[in-house]
């Protein structure tokens, strides 16, 4: 009995770790792709800029974050 429970605190330490590991995996694909959209709007704001275009709030927004 004693080492069934042995095996099974084992056995959840390792999904603990597993989950640890795909948490820390998504939160960075996640951060990734909100700075690849960062930088893409803030490309987008700059061409704007330099065609003296209107920029709406939105741009605005997000050239501030880019320069973050």
């Amino acid at each position: 009995l004693k080492t069934e429970l042995n095996g099974l605190r084992k056995l959840i330490d390792e999904l603990k770790k597993k989950e640890k590991t795909s948490e820390k995996e998504i939160h960075e694909k996640i951060n990734r792709s909100y700075k690849e959209k960062v930088k893409q709007k803030t490309e987008e704001v700059e061409e704007k800029l330099k065609t003296r275009k209107k920029l709406s709030t939105e741009d605005i927004l997000a050239f501030q974050a880019g320069n973050e």
